[in-house]
């Protein structure tokens, strides 16, 4: 009688514990990633690891300026960033394990001067002389 017993109780048991765990993992907690305008400055590139490293300005509401590490899919565009890179970019976050940065764009290389504040004067133009005035 005993070992009747335990044909029932064993497979109940393990029943059980799949029931169990199978609830578990689908009434977890589901991670929201949100989406975030960036722009930030790179600091290192590591391309073997699909990482860069930047430093990021505020992102208001989320991210104070800082140096991090976040994941860039994009093998092409790897290869082409360089440290001093200025960039703009979509950060995707769960604000705990997920950094990946998606569409990147460079808009500054290293060592390039930034565009003048007022694109539209002509620093090339010649400067009037008195016969231009009326």
């Amino acid at each position: 009688m005993q070992r009747r017993h335990m044909y029932v109780v064993v497979p109940v048991i393990v029943l059980a514990t799949v029931l169990i765990v199978w609830f578990a993992a689908h009434t977890a907690r589901r991670v929201e990633l949100k989406r975030y305008s960036m722009t930030a400055t790179v600091v290192q590139v590591q391309a073997a690891d699909q990482m860069v490293e930047a430093h990021n300005e505020d992102i208001p509401g989320f991210m104070t300026p800082m140096n991090m590490d976040y994941l860039v899919k994009d093998q092409r565009l790897l290869s082409n960033l360089r440290p001093g890179d200025k960039i703009h970019a979509t950060l995707v976050s769960d604000g705990q394990n997920t950094w990946e940065l998606q569409d990147v764009t460079v808009t500054q290389h290293a060592g390039e001067s930034a565009a003048p504040a007022n694109p539209t004067s002509n620093s090339n133009a010649p400067a009037p002389t008195s016969s231009d005035k009326k």
